[in-house]
């Protein structure tokens, strides 16, 4: 007799003898009898439990067929909220199903409504039922039958959802090509693994609840016994105890048995509807006639493979991968089985493509023949040789089965480094450059491997999301970074195009990282001064976070996520003056924030928080200017002060301090250019201090490195009103730094303004108190890495007399900006426009600088035609010479007419 036979005769003798005993005795009767068979106690133990509930499950279940058959109830032509049941369709445990109309005012729409079990007393059943409800709310895909709509009506819970005209996908696929049934399996593999992705085990997977439209699309349904893999949302919840809502013809092991359930449990449920759909029967025959008959045909008795149950006509095609692909996900230990929903649909994919299948045991033969089925018109035309080619043949599989395994060890590797090694980093100090070498590296080796990828969808998506890595360490514009962003903007789109093209399914699973790479390239965008593009990368990016963030308890990161790309959007409306689309959205971040703060650390929230002021303030300075802006951001500066000093080695505090101090010391600056308010110099120095502190984690940081910057340049512009030549120290030390990011980013429009900005400070200071020669030394570095006749929209080669004569231009106008008469530093300066433009007469960039300085010189009225008119020269000159340049057209005819050219004109 076989051996498994014997145990389970065994095991059913003892379950008799023992389900009768008193409690007292049967603990002794479970050590005399199981103490030599440690498994067997295990199995009898968990069948005693299991029958322990027995009677109240038998209970329930007669009181809730004598309710059904007391107290009918023909809910058709009565309303569920705006929806008119029309007739019932389905029902059971959890529930009946309707078909339905909506019939209001609105609009007509056909839906299925199902509303809870009325018939049952229990409240866990309908909690159950308004869990389901949230469930659904929460999940987009288009392979998921979608929620509409829900409440209560007649006192009974209902939701309202995508009515399905379909049949079940072993009906639909009965006369469909075997490729045909797999590409349609692979569409439902796609919904349960988004369903996953989503924290859900859906655990009650059958052919009834998977419906295929006319037009042959598959619709999952009936989450009603789903369940939550959060530990957040499964602590409050219980269990029905010993009620078995699920599917016994297509339960795994360990829910009849009533162990933990995960995704594993879903793997095996897919694998039987697959068994049916290959062969048309059912893999596993569930025999309820008693709780040991029911475990031993679900948890032992082994699943005929697939080619013995099929028509004749499949069963070759069917041996071999299919069969091991259908076994090892029905196994019926859940560590043996696939470990994932993806990695399942990724083994037909390789089926499909003709490629070794990850849960056939590798072989020389096994790989050789797939490499021959994949090329069979060479080698049908090669077979000839035949025999003189056997060795080569052999030796070919070889290296094929070494090419292969060498694939995965190197994407393996390249993957681990990219998404283990640098994560690990990122918080360290001095990771920027780690991180880009690490992440560079990584993206190299990835991109030698995704020139012959092909189908390889998923190689596709890990090499899009490497290059939104590697993008935000060479310049994103939030974060640490290298400042490199012309290099960044690269690797974003290089990323967005390896997503171009891809299926549906597949797309919804790379959605994060499409939604991080038009974030990232739209803010660039920004940066660069390209605000049409910048809008609608961020426009889209905050599409899809939004429909990924659908619960924000359950989904945190990407509803913080969607905090951040409310912020660009904001950002990006704030830069362009868009008032009302503003102040919509920034009341969507202060709910946005409040509906994820149960789910947020104190810091995480209060580092939001600090966040939303800052866009407030940015609001009203859009609404009200920058004194309004000021008075919105002050009241938070001891908070953040006092976070700081909390967290003084943590990056991310850090970091939205100096944020924090760069938004408010600008405003404090602009609302009153010449106060000596203490609490301007206090944000001021926290600013400079907070800079150096992130500077000391990573001197690479490009993007901190602009900010203490900015943070300097600030500080200088306010000791300068008490001490000119120190606050000169400091704007110089700014402009050094700036000039600095300008090379790395000639293209970043903040960096060039900033430097500007810093640079033209300096000049009148240093003006004011008659520096002049110093100014112009100083705007050497400036002239090097910023052209001002860009603004006259001239692309001309400089040389360094042509940028010596800007210089003198700009010097000049911040002198008389500073009410100082004509005096021989202005003589001087004329006589080397008149010197250089002697030895470059032809010179159009040396004309244009000449122009802007005669243009600015002071003097009598005599003398300021005297300059003028030799401006007007040089404009008329270069307007002859470029016709179609607007803005020379129009100085050369200001210029005609004395007095209504600007004499502070730089050309800017």
């Amino acid at each position: 007799m076989d051996e498994d036979l014997r145990s389970w005769e065994r095991l059913e003798q003892l379950f008799e003898e023992a389900v009768d005993l008193p409690r007292e005795k049967l603990a002794a009767f479970l050590e005399r009898e199981t103490a030599s068979d440690p498994e067997l106690g295990c199995r009898l133990r968990a069948l005693l439990e299991h029958d322990t509930n027995a009677g109240a499950r038998i209970a329930r279940a007669i009181g809730g067929a004598a309710q059904v058959a007391a107290a009918p109830v023909d809910w058709t032509g009565r309303y569920f909220g705006p929806y008119r049941v029309l007739r019932e369709i389905g029902r059971g445990g959890m529930g009946q199903v309707f078909e339905a109309v909506r019939d209001d005012d609105e609009y007509r729409k056909t839906v299925a409504v199902k509303i809870a079990p009325w018939w049952c007393d229990l409240g866990l059943l309908r909690e159950r039922f308004r869990h389901e409800r949230q469930i659904l709310a929460g999940l987009e895909h288009p392979n998921i039958a979608r929620f509409l709509d829900g409440g209560t009506e007649h006192g009974v819970p209902y939701f309202a959802m995508e009515y399905v005209v379909g049949c079940p996908i072993t009906e639909y696929a009965r006369d469909l090509k075997l490729r045909d049934r797999l590409g349609l399996f692979l569409q439902v593999c796609s919904a349960v693994q988004y369903a996953h992705q989503n924290l859900l085990v859906h655990r009650d997977l059958k052919p009834g609840n998977i419906l295929v439209s006319d037009e042959g699309i598959p619709k999952l349904l009936d989450f009603g016994i789903a369940k939550l893999l959060s530990p957040f949302e499964n602590a409050g919840q219980s269990t029905i105890t010993g009620t078995a809502l699920w599917t016994p013809d297509y339960a795994s092991p360990e829910q009849v048995r009533g162990r933990p359930i995960t995704t594993r449990s879903d793997v095996y449920s897919l694998g039987l509807v697959l068994y049916e759909l290959l062969t048309g029967e059912r893999g596993q025959t569930a025999d309820q006639s008693s709780p040991l008959a029911l475990d031993y045909s679900i948890c032992e008795a082994a699943l005929p493979r697939p080619s013995t149950r099929a028509p004749q006509a499949l069963r070759r095609k069917l041996a071999g991968d299919l069969d091991t692909i259908v076994g090892m996900a029905t196994h019926k230990d859940p560590e043996r089985r696939y470990h994932s929903v993806e990695q399942l649909g990724e083994d037909l994919e390789r089926y499909l493509d003709g490629r070794p299948v990850v849960a056939r045991k590798d072989s020389v033969a096994y790989r050789a023949s797939k490499f021959l089925r994949r090329h069979w018109l060479p080698a049908t035309a090669g077979a000839v040789a035949v025999v003189s080619l056997i060795g080569g043949v052999a030796a070919f599989a070889w290296q094929a089965n070494l090419a292969e395994r060498r694939f995965n060890q190197v994407r393996k590797l390249a993957t681990g480094f990219l998404f283990d090694v640098n994560d690990k980093v990122q918080s360290k100090a001095g990771a920027t450059a780690v991180r880009e070498m690490v992440t560079r590296a990584a993206v190299e080796t990835l991109g030698s491997l995704s020139r012959d990828a092909g189908r390889n969808y998923p190689l596709r998506r890990e090499l899009a999301a490497a290059y939104l890595r590697l993008g935000a360490v060479q310049g994103a514009t939030v974060g640490a970074s290298r400042g490199r962003h012309h290099e960044a903007l690269a690797s974003f789109e290089q990323g967005l195009a390896l997503l171009n093209g891809l299926p549906p399914s597949e797309l919804a699973a790379a959605a994060q990282t499409e939604a991080g790479l038009l974030q990232q390239r739209g803010r660039i965008l920004s940066s660069a001064n390209r605000p049409v593009e910048a809008q609608a990368d961020l426009n889209r990016a905050l599409v899809i976070w939004r429909s990924l963030c659908r619960n924000p308890l359950r989904e945190v990161s990407a509803c913080q996520s969607r905090l951040e790309a409310l912020t660009s959007v904001i950002e990006w409306n704030i830069r362009h003056s868009q008032i009302e689309p503003t102040a919509r959205m920034v009341e969507e971040l202060d709910q946005s924030l409040e509906a994820l703060r149960p789910a947020l650390s104190p810091l995480s929230y209060q580092l939001h928080w600090l966040r939303g002021q800052i866009i407030h303030s940015r609001l009203q300075w859009l609404l009200a200017g920058d004194k309004a802006a000021a008075a919105t951001l002050l009241p938070a500066l001891p908070v953040m002060e006092s976070l700081v000093a909390a967290h003084p080695d943590e990056k991310e505090p850090v970091r939205l301090g100096v944020n924090y101090c760069e938004h408010l010391g600008s405003i404090l600056l602009a609302a009153d250019p010449l106060s000596n308010d203490p609490r301007l110099e206090r944000v001021l120095r926290d600013g400079v201090d907070w800079t150096g502190r992130l500077l000391q984690f990573d001197t690479k940081d490009e993007r901190t490195r602009r900010q203490a910057a900015g943070m300097v340049g600030m500080l200088g512009i306010f000791v300068a009103r008490k001490d000119p030549l120190r606050g000169a120290a400091l704007l110089r030390q700014a402009i050094t730094q700036s000039a600095e990011q300008v090379r790395l980013s000639p293209s970043n429009f903040d960096t060039v303004a900033q430097l500007v900005d810093n640079a033209d400070h300096l000049v009148r200071v240093l003006a004011r108190v008659g520096h002049d020669q110093d100014a112009a030394n100083d705007l050497a570095v400036v002239l090097e890495s910023y052209d001002p006749l860009m603004g006259l929209g001239l692309k001309l080669p400089r040389t360094d007399a042509v940028r010596g004569i800007q210089a003198l231009a700009w010097v000049t106008q911040a002198g008389v900006a500073a009410g100082r008469p004509l005096d021989p530093w202005h003589r001087e300066a004329a006589r080397s426009a008149d010197s250089a433009l002697a030895g470059s007469p032809t010179d159009p960039a040396m004309q244009a600088a000449a122009a802007v300085l005669y243009a600015s010189l002071p003097g009598n009225s005599a003398e300021r035609a005297q300059w003028a008119q030799r401006a007007a020269g040089l404009w008329q000159g270069l307007a002859r010479q470029f016709p179609g340049n607007p803005k020379l057209s129009e100085r050369a005819r200001l210029s005609a007419v004395p007095g209504s050219l600007p004499m502070h004109d730089t050309g800017r």
